[in-house]
């Protein structure tokens, strides 16, 4: 049984094959065009990844690479995005950590976002520096909790 890899990279999501886990080939590049900091792959089916791009939001592919969609085209959603989670309860919800400081969720695979705006209720955002210049305060990173969803 062949194995697949995606890999994000700054010029879009490189996919590739093994068929002994030893040696790989690249099968595929997709979203040439954008930084890719994120990618995540559907529980229910190694075929649909994820991709957070740094400008244009969430892609999909459900053919392991090959086409890339934009799930959530003309609606509002995350755009800069740096970090990408399926959450492990329910693998239809994603979470999308931005830049500037944001998170959205989305419960139908990135076709609709919610953003949460509770995440500026906190004081100590607004707050927070960052030491390089060219790069805004992000969130780096969505982690659900295994046991409980809600948290």
């Amino acid at each position: 049984m062949d194995s697949i890899l995606y890999i994000g990279t700054e010029s879009g999501v490189v996919t590739a094959r093994s068929r002994d886990r030893h040696s790989w080939e690249i099968i595929d590049r997709g979203l040439r065009d954008w930084d890719v900091p994120e990618v995540a792959v559907s529980p229910e089916s190694p075929n649909k990844v994820f991709a957070g791009t740094r400008g244009d939001g969430v892609w999909v592919s459900e053919d392991f690479g090959k086409t890339w969609q934009k799930p959530c085209y003309g609606r509002r959603g995350p755009g800069k995005v740096k970090s990408l989670t399926i959450d492990p309860h329910n693998p239809k919800r994603l979470y999308a950590g931005c830049e500037p400081i944001d998170i959205f969720v989305s419960e139908d695979e990135g076709k609709n976002w919610e953003r949460f705006d509770s995440v500026w209720d906190d004081p100590f955002i607004a707050t927070i520096p960052y030491p390089v210049k060219t790069v805004e305060p992000h969130v780096r990173d969505v982690t659900v909790d295994p046991t409980n969803p809600n948290v």
